[in-house]
C-alpha cells in the first residue's frame, strides 16, 4: 500500500512540474539570427566587492619531531613567519593582497555580426575583458573570443579562431546570467586551465631535516585558460519533434587565450 501512494504522488509531482528548458550554446554564441546586423556592440561590466572572514595562520611550533630520525629540530625562521598572516585561501584574488577588497571583476566589451556580402554565411564574434581577475593576471586587457564562423556545409558549420572550448554547461554559458558569482568547484578545478611553470626549488625553502626531503616550488604560467582556446572547431544542431540535438568537435593549441604555444609547446586537444 505504501509503494502505491509513493508511486502515484512521484507521478503527481511530475505530472504538475514545469517545463523544463535547455539553451543551445553553439547557437547563441557562434551564430546570428536572420537579418542580423553587420555589426552589434554589446557587453557588460561585473564590479564585486569580497570579503573573507577567516583568521590569522596561528600554530606553527618552533620545534618539530623529524621523520627521518626522530630528532627534535628547529622550524626555519622563515616558515615561522607565517604565524599571524592571513592565509593566501583568505586573500582575495587575482591579486591576493588583501582579505576584503572592491575591484571591477569583470568588464567585457564585444561585438558581434554577419560579414556583408556573404549572403549571411560569415559571422564573427570578439569580446575583450578588462577587469581584474585570472584571465588579466598578467596584461590589463586581453581578447576572450576571436572567431569567425562558415555556414556553407549543412551539418557541419565551421568555427575558426580563440573560442570556447565545447565542455560542460556551467563552462559554456555566458557569465552574466549565472546564478552565482563564481563558477562551481567542480566546473572550475576540472574545466578552467591552469598553466605551471615547471617546479624548481627555490633557495631558502628547502628544509630536509624538517620534511625529509627538498620541498619543490611551482607558480602559475601566464593567464587562466577560461574555457577558451585557439584551434577550429565544427558543430552543429538538428531538430527532432520536440528535441534538439547537437555536436561539436574542436582541435587546439591547448594553451587559453594565449595565441601562442608557449604554454603547452607541441600539445594540440
Amino acid at each position: 500500500m505504501k509503494k502505491t501512494i509513493l508511486a502515484a504522488a512521484l507521478v503527481a509531482a511530475f505530472w504538475h512540474a514545469p517545463a523544463s528548458f535547455a539553451t543551445n550554446w553553439f547557437q547563441l554564441q557562434n551564430n546570428e539570427q536572420p537579418g542580423a546586423a553587420p555589426y552589434t556592440f554589446w557587453g557588460f561590466i561585473q564590479p564585486t566587492y569580497t570579503k573573507n572572514e577567516g583568521g590569522t595562520v596561528s600554530g606553527i611550533p618552533a620545534t618539530v619531531v623529524s621523520p627521518v630520525n626522530g630528532a627534535n629540530v628547529a622550524v626555519p625562521a622563515a616558515l615561522r613567519a607565517y604565524n599571524g598572516q592571513t592565509a593566501l585561501f583568505n586573500l582575495v584574488g587575482p591579486d591576493l593582497a588583501h582579505s576584503d577588497q572592491l575591484q571591477m571583476f569583470r568588464a567585457r566589451p564585444g561585438v558581434r555580426g554577419v560579414i556583408p556580402g556573404t549572403d549571411e554565411k560569415i559571422n564573427y564574434f570578439a569580446l575583450a575583458e578588462l577587469g581584474n581577475n585570472a584571465l588579466t593576471r598578467e596584461r590589463q586587457a586581453v581578447l576572450t573570443d576571436a572567431t569567425v564562423t562558415f555556414n556553407y556545409i549543412p551539418g557541419a558549420r565551421i568555427r575558426v579562431g580563440l573560442g570556447r572550448l565545447p565542455l560542460g554547461e556551467e563552462a559554456m554559458q555566458g557569465v552574466q546570467i549565472m546564478d552565482y558569482i563564481n563558477f562551481t568547484t567542480v566546473t572550475d578545478q576540472l574545466l578552467n586551465e591552469r598553466f605551471v611553470a615547471p617546479y624548481v626549488n627555490a633557495p631558502g625553502r628547502t628544509s630536509p631535516a624538517v620534511v625529509g626531503a627538498p620541498m619543490a616550488m611551482s607558480q602559475l604560467k601566464g593567464a587562466f585558460g577560461g574555457f577558451r582556446d585557439v584551434g577550429v572547431e565544427v558543430y552543429d544542431w538538428f531538430n527532432r519533434g520536440r528535441w534538439e540535438y547537437a555536436y561539436a568537435l574542436m582541435a587546439s593549441q591547448a594553451n587559453g587565450i594565449d595565441f601562442s604555444d608557449d604554454l603547452n609547446s607541441g600539445i594540440t586537444m
